[in-house]
C-alpha cells in the first residue's frame, strides 16, 4: 500500500457516510444529506449511472425483485394478522438505504482511481474509516469535557442516553452517537477486509505487515470498546483468513504478540487514572479471567442469550411468524429477544427467515472473489446474526461487491467525470 496514493477527500466522504452525524434539532435535514448527497451524485454521473442499470445481470434484477418481496411482506403480514405493527419495516428498508450509500462509495472509488481494483479500495478506506472512528472514541474518553459537549450538540435522548452514561457502556460512544453491535459489526468487517488485502494474491493493493497489524490492532481495540463479540469474530476470521491464505508465518506472530502486549501494558497502565476506564477494563478482561480460573467465559451476556432469548416458539408461529418486531408501549422486541434468527421467525415464520438467508448466502457465492474472503464473510454474518441482526448490513454489501466485479460496469471510460 502507497500512503501517497491515499485520498484524504474520498477518506472523509467515507468516515461521515459510514458513520454519519445526525444532531437532534435537525435530524430531517441530516438524514436528506446522508442520502440526498448520494442521490445528486448519481445524477451528476448520470452516465455511469445509466450505464450500470442498462447492463445489471438478470441475476441483479432478480435480486431487486426479492427485496421489493420481503419489503411488501414487511407491510402486509401485520395488515393480515391485525398486528399493525410496522417497525419491521425499517429494518428491511436499511438494505435498500445501505445500498445507496454503498454504491455511492464504490462509484466515489471507482471514477477517482478508473482501475478494476474498486472492491479493494472500497475495503481499504472503509477500514481506514473505522479506525479514524476507534480513534474518535479514543479522544472522546481522554476528554470527557469534550465528550459532554458533543453529546449536547447530537442531542442524546432515551435509553441511548442513559447507557453512554453507564460505566460498563462508556466506551460505546463515537462521534456518531451511541455506538453498539453495529459498530463493533464494522469493526470485524474492517478486520476481515485488512485480512484479505494482506493476504490475497488477487489484490493489487497488498498491505505490508506493519500496517497490518496497526490497522488491525486499532479495529480489535474498537471491538473491546462497542461490543466484545466482535473479539470472537474477528479472532477466527483471521485465523481463517490467513490460513486460507498460506499467510501465516513465525514472523507475522511475534510481531502481532509484541502489539498485542504493548496495547495490554498501555491500557492496564491507564486503567486506574479513572473509574470509567477502569470499569470498561473489566468488562472486557472478566470473560477471559473467567476462562483462565474456572475453564469457562462464563459470560453473562451470552448465556442470557442462549437461556432466555433463544427458544422454540409455538407451531403457528414457527411457520408463519405472529407479525410483531416490537411491543406496542415498552418499544421493546418482541418476545424480549436480540438474536437476529429469532427476530425474523417470531415476525414472518421460518420459511421467510429461510428465504432470507438464503438471497444473502446466494449474492455471497457469486462474488467475484476469492474463497478466502467468502469464509471470512460468511463466518461474520452466521456469528453476528446468532447474537443480533446484521443481515440487512451484509447483503447490500454482497451486492456492491458483486457489481463492482462486473467487468461491463468496471471497465467503462468516465473521463469526462470526475470524483
Amino acid at each position: 500500500m502507497n500512503i501517497k496514493m491515499l485520498s484524504f477527500r474520498i477518506l472523509l466522504v467515507f468516515s461521515f457516510f459510514l458513520y454519519p452525524i445526525v444532531l437532534g434539532n435537525i435530524s430531517l435535514l441530516c438524514y436528506l444529506a446522508i442520502y440526498g448527497i448520494p442521490c445528486l451524485y448519481f445524477f451528476l454521473h448520470y452516465k455511469k449511472t445509466t450505464h450500470y442499470l442498462s447492463h445489471f445481470p438478470v441475476s441483479l434484477f432478480n435480486l431487486f425483485v426479492c427485496i421489493l418481496f420481503f419489503l411488501s411482506a414487511s407491510l402486509l403480514l401485520p395488515f393480515l394478522y391485525g398486528t399493525y405493527d410496522f417497525s419491521y419495516v425499517n429494518t428491511v428498508l436499511a438494505i435498500v438505504r445501505k445500498l445507496i450509500i454503498y454504491i455511492f462509495l464504490l462509484m466515489i472509488v471507482a471514477n477517482h482511481y478508473k482501475d478494476n481494483q474498486s472492491i479493494e479500495h472500497f475495503m481499504l478506506y472503509h477500514s481506514l474509516a473505522t479506525v479514524l472512528y476507534v480513534i474518535g472514541t479514543i479522544v472522546f474518553l481522554l476528554y470527557p469535557e469534550l465528550r459532554n459537549i458533543w453529546i449536547s450538540i447530537l442531542q442524546v435522548e432515551g435509553r441511548n442516553a442513559d447507557l453512554i452514561e453507564q460505566l460498563n457502556y462508556i466506551t460505546r460512544f463515537g462521534w456518531s452517537g451511541y455506538s453498539g453491535f453495529r459498530n463493533t459489526i464494522s469493526c470485524s468487517l474492517s478486520i476481515v477486509f485488512l485480512t484479505y488485502l494482506f493476504s490475497s494474491k488477487e489484490s493489487q493493493l497488498l498491505l505490508k505487515t506493519k500496517w497490518y497489524i496497526i490497522l488491525a490492532l486499532f479495529c480489535f481495540l474498537g471491538n473491546m470498546f462497542y461490543g466484545r463479540s466482535g473479539l470472537l469474530v474477528s479472532a477466527l476470521c483471521i485465523f481463517f483468513g490467513l490460513f486460507i491464505y498460506r499467510k501465516i508465518s513465525c514472523k507475522l506472530i511475534f510481531q502481532s504478540f509484541v502489539a498485542m502486549l504493548l496495547l495490554v501494558f498501555l491500557v492496564s497502565s491507564i486503567k486506574e487514572s479513572s473509574d470509567a476506564i477502569y470499569a470498561w477494563y473489566q468488562w472486557v478482561t472478566v470473560p477471559f479471567e473467567n476462562l483462565y480460573e474456572t475453564g469457562s467465559f462464563n459470560n453473562a451476556s451470552f448465556d442470557h442469550l442462549v437461556e432466555d432469548m433463544i427458544f422454540m416458539p409455538e407451531d403457528d408461529t414457527l411457520v408463519f411468524g405472529d407479525g410483531m418486531y416490537t411491543e406496542a408501549g415498552t418499544n421493546l422486541y418482541y418476545g424480549h429477544t436480540d438474536s437476529g434468527f429469532m427476530r425474523q421467525i417470531l415476525f414472518w415464520g421460518i420459511f421467510f427467515t429461510g428465504a432470507m438467508y438464503l438471497m444473502c448466502l446466494f449474492t455471497l457465492l457469486i462474488i467475484r472473489r476469492s474463497l478466502g474472503l467468502k469464509v471470512m464473510l460468511l463466518l461474520l454474518c452466521v456469528i453476528f446474526e446468532f447474537k443480533g441482526e446484521c443481515y440487512y448490513q451484509m447483503l447490500p454489501l454482497f451486492i456492491t461487491f458483486y457489481v463492482a466485479g462486473l467487468k461491463k460496469l468496471t471497465n467503462i471510460n468516465l473521463t469526462n467525470q470526475s470524483a
